[in-house]
């Protein structure tokens, strides 16, 4: 088995850009929309992820409030309420009609993007109310990445390490590797999907076989043999922030991330 690595380039299945947002699950409960005016923001529960990578910060948010018998609300902009997202001057507007990043408008998330990831700068998403008090989230930027082994092109076998090195942090904080990978079937009637996350001081370098790469939702998994497979490899590193919302978290992460094709 060989396996090629090209750099900062659209892989074919999609993965180099996909942004998920984590949702809560409520067991027998149903969701709805509801607008903001009449909702306290000490009531609002909100998930706010801002994720920065290319000298572009982007911004995903979510807020919930619950209802009547636990009932989940998500919570659309009552008219003359604005949430907008800033960093070192500049400001723009968060929306939810799926425009920018182009997540589905029906699931109610609010979305934007600022053009520079400066390590250090502060985010702030903020709500502004004709009603009701304002509120706000804000979070430090950690220092950005970049991915400089492996390189473009370079191969390995099934039996050898990927040598994985990175611009470093401080060692005493942690580091994630996330490899996303997706493999077609036998018979070529759709791909499996596995992955794995790495969590390794800050240090700059991490060695890791290919074998060990690869995880099913359940178990270890191994990887199928006869074809050819796409492995995105990510190093991120994530801070926390604050909010005066009810409930819920901000959190930031500076990203890079190389394409791997795992070749029989």
């Amino acid at each position: 088995m060989k396996i090629k690595l090209i750099k900062n380039r659209q892989s074919r299945t999609g993965l180099m850009r996909n942004t998920f947002v984590g949702v809560s699950i409520l067991t027998l409960t149903a969701c709805f929309s509801v607008d903001s005016n009449g909702i306290p923001s000490s009531e609002m529960d909100v998930a706010i992820s801002i994720d920065a990578e290319n000298n572009t910060t982007e911004i995903t948010a979510t807020f919930e409030t619950l209802g009547a018998k636990f009932d989940t609300n998500y919570i659309r902009l009552a008219a003359g309420d604005r949430l907008s997202a800033s960093m070192d001057g500049e400001t723009t507007d968060l929306k939810s009609d799926g425009a920018i990043l182009h997540l589905s408008p029906e699931n109610n998330i609010f979305e934007g993007r600022l053009n520079n990831n400066r390590g250090g700068s502060e985010v702030i998403v903020a709500l502004n109310r004709v009603e009701g008090e304002d509120a706000q989230a804000r979070v430090t930027l950690p220092p950005p990445v970049n991915i400089t082994t492996p390189a473009i092109d370079e191969t390995f076998s099934r039996d050898e390490s990927i040598s994985i090195a990175w611009t470093p942090g401080d060692p005493e904080e942690s580091a994630q590797i996330r490899f996303s990978t997706e493999c077609p079937t036998a018979n070529d009637s759709g791909n499996t999907s596995f992955w794995r996350t790495i969590f390794t001081p800050d240090t700059g370098a991490k060695t890791v076989p290919v074998s060990d790469i690869a995880i099913s939702r359940v178990s270890q998994f191994s990887l199928p043999t006869g074809v050819t497979c796409i492995t995105e490899i990510s190093v991120v590193r994530s801070s926390r922030g604050s909010h005066n919302f009810g409930f819920g978290s901000i959190k930031a992460s500076q990203r890079s991330r190389v394409v791997v094709n795992l070749m029989p």
